[in-house]
């Protein structure tokens, strides 16, 4: 945690905007040719190139790190992006395939509903209690084959 902070204040643009400016100190001091010659600063000619050296390895290690870091942020990102897209399209092909399946089933319950009216109608249009036929042949055969399966289930031939 404190090495997070220690990066986190290291890299941050205030800490390198001092950092530029302590280079940009030392390499007028260092490095312009007239200034050796100012008494007060000939003194520090060697150590302000010394410090320019410094500062600048720093800076390249320090920026370096905070290109690392936004590197890996940004690849987070675009994972998580990644994960969301394709997290809402199969949302949506489930919404589309729950729809389709919706329409199937109205239609399907629609088709009943007709066959069943149709049904009905076709009772309604007979007069009470009259069977046809087809009616008395379709009841004797069921009687029939109640009895021949119930007779198997008594141990009867």
């Amino acid at each position: 945690m404190l090495s997070h902070l220690f990066w986190t204040v290291a890299t941050s643009d205030a800490v390198l905007a001092f950092d530029g400016l302590v280079l940009a100190a030392s390499l007028v001091v260092g490095f312009l040719p007239l200034v050796n010659l100012l008494p007060v600063v000939g003194r520090y000619v060697s150590t302000a190139r010394l410090v320019a050296v410094l500062v600048a390895s720093g800076m390249a290690f320090v920026l370096g790190f905070r290109t690392a870091d936004e590197r890996e942020t940004l690849d987070k990102l675009r994972t998580t992006l990644a994960t969301k897209q394709r997290d809402l399209d199969i949302a949506a092909k489930s919404a589309t395939d729950a729809n389709k399946r919706v329409d199937q089933l109205q239609n399907d319950a629609n088709a009943q509903h007709q066959a069943d009216a149709d049904y009905i109608a076709s009772l309604q249009a007979r007069p009470l209690c009259s069977f046809t036929d087809g009616d008395v042949r379709d009841a004797r055969g069921l009687r029939v084959v109640q009895g021949r399966s119930s007779g198997r289930a008594a141990g009867r031939p």
